[in-house]
């Protein structure tokens, strides 16, 4: 009764600040999910990946955080939104800030920025789905600073990219 009308409140209230707890009042779980979900702590573990860039090999460092494993569908409500929230709170600056250097250093065009920055999301998300590596390329490419737009159909999600430039062959 009294209990249940509290504990919706709170965790109403929440959802605000912890976007993914909508996915745990909607599937209905246990309370004591939510503790489980946030009562282990986060330590930074860097990693390495090589990534092979046209005759080179670039070293990519990234925080294992990055590599969720998201079991929600993408046609569940709010599904990019969370998605996007969750990895907000990844450790992905490492990454970011690493391939931006990359892309200063090799003196990159967005293109080619573009595919570096593709590259290493194969190489990291390698064991999973290429649905997973596109969510995870758009939420790069976003916190890069270029204007995306994410595109579902079916079970194929695909990223469209604004530019001014004239595009061939893509």
């Amino acid at each position: 009764g009294r209990w249940a009308l509290k504990m919706n409140f709170i965790i109403a209230n929440l959802e605000n600040y912890f976007p993914y707890l909508l996915f745990i009042k909607n599937m209905k779980l246990p309370l004591f999910s939510i503790f489980i979900l946030f009562s282990f702590p986060v330590f930074p573990e860097t990693k390495t990946a090589e990534v092979s860039f046209f005759n080179k090999k670039i070293p990519v460092f990234y925080d294992h955080s990055i590599v969720v494993d998201f079991p929600y569908k993408p046609n569940d409500d709010g599904y990019f939104e969370i998605y996007y929230h969750r990895m907000d709170t990844t450790l992905y600056e490492d990454l970011l800030k690493g391939l931006q250097a990359q892309k200063q250093d090799l003196h990159l065009n967005d293109w080619l920025y573009f595919l570096l920055l593709k590259n290493s999301v194969n190489i990291i998300f390698a064991p999973q789905k290429e649905c997973m590596r596109n969510l995870f390329l758009w939420f790069m490419l976003n916190k890069s600073g270029y204007e995306t737009r994410l595109e579902f159909k079916g079970k194929e999600i695909t990223i469209s990219v604004f530019t001014n430039d004239l595009v061939y062959g893509v």
